[in-house]
């Protein structure tokens, strides 16, 4: 097969600055690479790039006892009193526009019931469709989702290793082929 010759060219030629097969299998990234770095719990960006009104409402449904069709609710959402909500029973939240199918009523009972569930007293909740003020916990992921795709293909890219290979092979990656390692 095309795979077996390329590993016996590259034993063949094992004094040219092609990697062994060890390395070929698993070369060695950069430091700071995606590798070995765990998946922040959802919704975690730096402070710099997430503000607490952001980050809330994320943090508050990690604590919920949701799922399903609820759980992707209350996650295109953002709370818009935040401070008033962490002080009070009371959670005005802000659908956003292009997800407002998803807003139906049994789904809005389960979320003010993880809510009575999780302070242990009688809520308000409040759901509008509308513009949002602060990003949603599921747009935080995409973002962090993003930024580890970025991070992972970054790696391939100044990888020696796989640099040496490409240019001995006349080899490329394959678009969309580079996933980020998450470990758990």
């Amino acid at each position: 097969s095309v795979k077996k010759k390329l590993i016996e060219n590259a034993a063949a030629e094992s004094t040219s600055s092609v990697p062994s097969r060890s390395q070929v299998v698993a070369p060695k990234l950069p430091s700071g690479s995606v590798s070995g770095v765990s998946k922040p719990k959802p919704h975690s960006l730096p402070e710099s790039e997430a503000s607490k009104e952001d980050v809330f409402w994320g943090q508050l449904l990690l604590k919920l006892s949701l799922s399903g069709a609820a759980l992707n609710l209350a996650r295109n959402c953002c709370l818009s009193n935040p401070q008033e909500a962490a002080e009070s029973d009371s959670y005005n939240l802000v659908l956003d526009q292009k997800h407002g199918i998803l807003l139906q009523s049994a789904r809005e009972a389960a979320i003010k019931q993880a809510l009575v569930d999780y302070r242990g007293n009688t809520v308000k909740l409040k759901i509008d469709v509308g513009s949002l003020q602060s990003r949603t916990p599921q747009q935080l992921d995409d973002i962090w989702q993003s930024k580890q795709q970025a991070a992972a293909e970054q790696s391939i890219v100044e990888n020696s290793g796989i640099q040496a290979l490409i240019e001995q092979f006349d080899a490329r990656v394959e678009a969309g082929s580079i996933k980020p390692r998450v470990t758990h």
